[in-house]
């Protein structure tokens, strides 16, 4: 047909680019691309976006470095230190109301022991009733101080 101007169609030609890099150090395949990732022109899902984007092969196995955060001993010392709660002397609660309220918050008073705390706040003016972990510290202070005890703010050791 002559004198009838088709369109030129362009033969698409594989874009050539330098060879996948291996992060293995072996040599990469004879024809290797980073379109194809292998020899004979067949193009894997993942090798051209990984190559473009800058990333890695993923069939190559990469071990990611562990890190462990350093403590000090000044830290370890802060952290591992038991919390106290401490009742107050106070002239509205009675040594029963104040038996009552550490028997039935804190593990292993007796109301019998408890009277005996109350003895010591009394006499003391302040009486550490239980020291350990913060989250606890701060549970028995609360229940404490729902009972009306008079409570100093919780210490560190």
């Amino acid at each position: 047909m002559t004198g009838v101007d088709m369109p030129s169609v362009a033969r698409r030609r594989p874009c050539v680019r330098a060879a996948p890099l291996c992060l293995s150090g072996a040599e990469p395949l004879p024809g290797a691309t980073a379109d194809t990732g292998a020899a004979g022109g067949q193009p894997h899902p993942w090798t051209a976006d990984v190559f473009r984007a800058g990333g890695h092969n993923p069939a190559v196995a990469v071990e990611a470095p562990v890190r462990t955060p350093q403590r000090t001993t000044d830290d370890r010392d802060q952290d591992d230190r038991p919390w106290q709660v401490i009742v107050l002397n106070d002239n509205h609660n009675t040594f029963e109301g104040v038996a009552f309220a550490l028997s039935h918050t804190l593990p292993g008073v007796t109301y019998e022991r408890g009277i005996e705390i109350a003895d010591r706040i009394h006499r003391s003016g302040r009486a550490v009733v239980w020291s350990g972990a913060r989250e606890l510290a701060e549970h028995y202070h609360a229940q404490l101080g729902g009972f009306g005890l008079t409570m100093a703010p919780l210490e560190q050791v």
